[in-house]
């Protein structure tokens, strides 16, 4: 026995108001099911690329694009405090390089460079080593060396280097948010934002704190790498899960406690995607007995 819907399907066929009939049954011109046209093509504009800025309004100085920051009636970026995980992209390994005695150095991967960074290349107050300003947390300091594995895993000198991360509690400058301790508003400070340009031996090294966590981010820091005017690298820094740990359990951290979102570097949506993405953006880390912190390297390697 035909059912009403088959009866339908079968007028419909041989109609010439076929297509608005199947449209209404959610059928394919064949008669086969198909899926509801107007809910995907909505669904992909909003996940398609980043939003515009936030309606209503112009968006902040610097902002980049994205949902806007803090409450609004998209919620929390993705990404960022309080929101969930952003579409990202990870580069596949480049290419390795070898020195003359032959120890390697690796292609950095392409990532993320998340919902917070900030331009504030013609500030030229930002171009410094020391980038806490006053935030509390246990010293960090970092060192990042550029190098060529196309060349020997030659030094590149000259390069503009921007790093930020958030404060020990999770909270990124610029940016007014919400995370564990409510809504704060950090507009118009730039803790834990800096700029260098790589010296002869393509380094440069930044003093700030060991960076706290957010939900559904493991700890971590950004980078972005200029030649000349082109921004050729945007990656990010993952700390040991070991280290992460210890530091989880001092103050201040510990009014945060322990990252419960995201367990281990593994479980994070950027670093856990392979473990070569992992190996190839750990950062390399000591306790500093000197600061009661710790002193981090990193190579970070670029196809020039």
């Amino acid at each position: 026995m035909l059912t009403r819907k088959d009866f339908i399907r079968k007028i419909a066929l041989g109609s010439a108001v076929a297509p608005l009939l199947l449209q209404q049954l959610g059928c394919a011109s064949d008669g086969s099911q198909t899926a509801n046209t107007g809910t995907a093509s909505a669904d992909s504009a909003r996940t398609a690329g980043r939003p515009g800025p936030p309606p209503g309004g112009s968006p902040p100085p610097g902002w980049k694009g994205g949902p806007p920051p803090g409450d609004g009636p998209s919620g929390p970026p993705p990404g960022g405090p309080g929101g969930p995980p952003p579409p990202h992209h990870t580069s596949k390994p480049g290419p390795t390089g070898h020195t003359a005695d032959g120890s390697a150095c690796y292609s950095t991967p392409e990532l993320e460079e998340g919902p917070f960074p900030y331009d504030l290349s013609s500030k030229g107050a930002l171009v410094r080593r020391s980038i806490a300003e006053q935030r509390a947390g246990l010293p960090l300091q970092f060192t990042l060396t550029l190098v060529d594995t196309k060349n020997g895993c030659a030094a590149i000198p000259n390069a503009r280097i921007d790093v930020w991360h958030c404060d020990a509690d999770g909270y990124y400058s610029e940016f007014s948010e919400r995370g564990y301790l409510g809504n704060r508003d950090f507009t118009n400070q730039t803790f834990c934002r800096g700029i260098q340009r790589t010296d002869a031996h393509g380094q440069v090294t930044f003093e700030s704190i060991y960076p706290g966590w957010y939900e559904g981010r493991i700890t971590h820091i950004h980078f972005e790498v200029f030649i000349g005017k082109k921004k050729v690298l945007i990656s990010q820094v993952a700390f040991p899960d070991a280290i992460n740990a210890a530091v989880y359990a001092k103050p201040p951290y510990n009014k945060h406690g322990n990252n419960t979102s995201v367990v281990a570097n593994a479980a994070d949506h950027v670093f856990g995607e392979s473990s070569t993405v992992l190996a190839h953006t750990l950062l390399h880390i000591v306790p500093d007995a000197a600061t009661g912190g710790y002193i981090g390297t990193y190579t970070i390697g670029l196809p020039v």
